[in-house]
């Protein structure tokens, strides 16, 4: 997903020698991941369907700006990353380019300022507030839910007061328009790429709370996009699959999430998330072997982002797509999307929560009360490509109308959106209250209130 959890625990920038001994042992990880919007080869569909549907106008733009010379953060290099401008430089196209914003967070940044702000801006916590009995394995349904999801709306996110996800990605549409420099325009794409992605993760849109009376006294547990709505044991943990990069069929071993966000984040394995241990882009000696097999893997990733677009050419929902360019109209569906997986709605009875008092408080447990949640998890990767699909459609209908002249849309089959998408990014320019992002930051800072 998304800003929160150790990022340590990152498919893409995972400890070598952990990773190496798993693969020679055939044996188990068990960690808990953090909050990152469907990881990177969830990010990586993402952009590679974006870029698959972009204009040649809007192309020749993506390529130009993602060449540009950036090293930012400030930053020393660390163990597992090099210098921001190398990074940035090897991340240098739009597939690439969406893991950027993810991996920067791994660097110890002068400015902590700053690494608090766009750590921030990978999500939208739109609250789901549960009245929950205590020691009780129970359904979530519409009675404890108190939230009308039929009534969350654009104007929902519209009117919220903390929504980073959304004013960084307006804020990085402002700059892409604006007149600054070529390097801000630079980073502005790199975050419109990856916030693209982030705001269309369910538990990046939304916060579910438990409210709970313990004798008289009561309590409130914030799960913080569900990165603290734990699964209790290492059995009725959700297990994904990771795959050798040598062999993108046979899994290798397997990565044990123990938080909901984590299981939603991976999209319970739909996607070969390969670890890449030493021939990452992001390892120091692993360069060169990265240029040889990642072949196979960027080849991985086109043929799942050909075959997403196919599965939806014809789906009803690329009218919706086209007929609505505002991120907040989206980022309510994924919201509710949110709201659904969680209820009696979505798997009846058989997925359970409990509040449970601990020695150092209380915790949020989820469990299947059926030991094959198959059919959950069945759900989870349906929810997931749809999610993945308009997320992409979305952004390229974005950039292309970014980057439009008036010969963008010659004899193009996305000419009928042209209007919509052109009259939000109109409406964000013209609007003086929607900073650039550099501006942006002070804005969030002197709102939230922040000390270092």
């Amino acid at each position: 997903m998304f800003g929160l959890g150790s990022p340590k625990a990152r498919f893409m920038i995972m400890n070598t020698k952990i990773i190496s001994r798993a693969l020679l042992a055939c044996s188990f990880l068990f960690f808990s991941l953090p909050s990152l919007g469907w990881w990177g080869t969830g990010h990586e569909i993402i952009a590679a369907i974006a870029y698959n549907n972009l204009t040649p106008e809007a192309k020749k733009h993506v390529n130009s700006l993602l060449k540009e010379n950036v090293d930012w953060p400030s930053a020393p290099a660390t163990k597992y990353l090099p210098a921001p401008r190398i990074l940035a430089k090897r991340l240098n196209n739009c597939v690439l380019a969406s893991t950027w914003a993810d991996a920067i967070k791994d660097y110890k940044w002068s400015n902590t300022k700053e690494a608090y702000v766009y750590s921030a801006m990978h999500f939208i916590d739109v609250p789901m507030n549960m009245k929950f009995p205590l020691k009780q394995k129970i359904p979530i349904t519409s009675q404890c839910a108190k939230i009308d999801w039929d009534k969350l709306t654009s104007d929902t996110i519209t009117n919220m007061k903390n929504k980073e996800v959304v004013s960084g990605t307006a804020s990085a549409i402002k700059t892409l328009l604006s007149r600054e420099s070529r390097q801000d325009k630079a980073l502005a794409l790199r975050f419109l790429i990856h916030f693209a992605g982030d705001a269309y993760m369910p538990f990046h849109a939304l916060n579910p709370t438990f409210s709970f009376k313990d004798g008289k006294d009561a309590h409130v547990i914030f799960t913080k996009g569900a990165n603290l709505l734990f699964f209790p044991d290492r059995e009725s943990s959700a297990k994904m699959w990771y795959y050798n990069q040598h062999d993108s069929q046979n899994p290798v071993a397997y990565v044990v999430t123990k938080n909901w966000h984590g299981f939603w984040d991976g999209a319970v394995g739909s996607y070969h998330n390969i670890p890449e241990p030493s021939n990452s882009p992001y390892n120091y000696n692993g360069w060169k072997k990265w240029r040889v097999y990642g072949k196979k893997y960027r080849a991985y990733i086109n043929q799942v982002a050909d075959e997403i677009q196919s599965s939806f050419a014809k789906d009803p929902i690329n009218t919706e797509i086209k007929q609505n360019a505002s991120l907040e109209y989206w980022v309510a569906k994924t919201a509710r999307v949110g709201c659904l997986a969680l209820s009696s709605k979505y798997y009846g009875d058989k997925l359970l929560f409990e509040i449970l008092p601990t020695d150092k408080g209380y915790t949020a447990s989820v469990y299947f009360a059926d030991s094959d949640y198959k059919n959950y998890e069945d759900k989870v990767k349906s929810v997931a490509e749809k999610q993945i699909y308009i997320a992409g459609m979305h952004l390229a209908y974005l950039l292309n109308a970014i980057f439009a002249t008036k010969n963008s849309y010659a004899n193009d089959a996305h000419a009928g959106m042209q209007r919509s998408y052109e009259e939000y990014i109109g409406k964000i320019s013209r609007n003086r209250y929607i900073p650039t992002l550099d501006t942006l930051v002070d804005k969030i800072l002197n709102r939230r209130g922040y000390t270092p």
